[in-house]
């Protein structure tokens, strides 16, 4: 019961990362793009 919980928990966190870092990489890209 403990690992599917940790497994749907790993999962929603890989899914989560998926969703958040490309936004993130963007906002980083434009913040150096009208910095530089």
């Amino acid at each position: 019961m403990a690992c599917a919980q940790a497994r749907k928990n790993e999962r929603m966190y890989y899914i989560i990362k998926g969703l958040i870092y490309p936004f993130y990489a963007f906002a980083l890209f434009m913040n150096q793009f009208w910095l530089g």
